[in-house]
């Protein structure tokens, strides 16, 4: 179990083909973590979903198994019994993955879950290092560059689930860390259906001939993309 000093035994998972909602993929997103983080929800079928369901559920019981018999052994220190019960009355299991919504709040019998990596992680020397999440084609090649990956995309995630406690907050739960990703249909910002078209049987059709690759078109859908490999030396190494 993961808590403020121990990290528990990681479970290993690659995920069926999902719909990718807001994905952070390729730049790491510094909202809420200075430092950056990579991130992707997938939306899968109840079908698809339940064997990593299954999974996290396992995870999420353990840790929670594991900080509540932890909290329930009597402390050697008599002062500390009042402060130790206060932390085991706190103690709750967060739910690894939620159940898809429509826009009426009525459960769509969809699985959403939620990957994310860190940018910036500690080695075992104490130094840091960053990393990037390993991007594949649909034929497994390994991308080297940068592609805008959107919402709506089709991709499978691997990685690795690990149980975590929370003394602060008495939370427990599974987290799932973002290894790699697998693209089996790209959706980008020059894609029609990326904004909500669709195709006409007839009319005008571009030639992309005369294409102005500094046109305002061009710089709109391209900006702001950034990030690529899996580290800053090109190695893959367990941290």
């Amino acid at each position: 179990m993961a808590n403020d000093d121990k990290k528990s035994a990681r479970v290993k998972f690659i995920t069926p083909v999902g719909v990718a909602i807001y994905p952070k993929l390729v730049e790491p997103d510094t909202k809420f973590n200075a430092e950056g983080t990579f991130s992707v929800r997938l939306r899968l079928s109840a079908d698809d979903a339940a064997p990593l369901m299954a999974i996290m559920d396992k995870v999420a019981d353990d840790a929670y198994a594991e900080a509540k018999a932890k909290l329930s052994e009597k402390p050697s220190d008599p002062k500390k019994i009042a402060a130790q019960k206060k932390q085991l009355e706190k103690l709750n299991r967060n739910d690894p993955y939620t159940m898809d919504v429509d826009d009426n709040g009525e459960e769509t019998g969809d699985v959403i879950f939620n990957f994310k990596m860190n940018h910036v992680v500690k080695k075992k020397d104490g130094t840091s290092k960053k990393i990037w999440p390993f991007l594949f084609d649909a034929a497994g090649k390994q991308i080297k560059g940068k592609p805008q990956i959107y919402s709506g995309s089709e991709l499978s995630v691997a990685g690795t689930i690990s149980g975590y406690y929370v003394s602060g907050t008495g939370a427990t739960g599974a987290a799932a860390r973002l290894s790699a990703v697998q693209i089996k249909t790209l959706v980008s910002g020059g894609d029609a259906a990326s904004f909500g078209f669709g195709k006409f049987d007839d009319g005008y059709i571009s030639s992309n001939d005369d294409d102005d690759s500094d046109s305002f078109a061009s710089r709109s859908m391209s900006e702001g993309v950034d990030g690529e490999g899996i580290s800053s030396d090109g190695s893959d190494e367990d941290f």
